[in-house]
């Protein structure tokens, strides 16, 4: 949780486009709806730095990521 969310006590959820190569790797991520700055900032983060998506076919694929804080 960032620190401006709990000062504010800011509750809610980030969406986000998640473009996803054929191996599962994240490419790109776009926020879809935004909570406050530094919570995008953070639920981009945690998409990018986890683990790879398993996909069930070896194709590229958009995906939509909810981040909840």
């Amino acid at each position: 949780m960032p620190n401006e969310a709990k000062a504010k006590n800011i509750h809610g959820e980030v969406e986000v486009f998640v473009q996803l190569k054929s191996n599962g790797e994240v490419s790109q991520v776009k926020v879809a709806k935004p909570l406050c700055t530094e919570c995008d900032a953070e639920a981009i983060r945690l998409v990018k730095e986890g683990p790879k998506f398993e996909l069930k076919n070896n194709k590229t694929k958009k995906v939509k990521v909810k981040v909840k804080f």
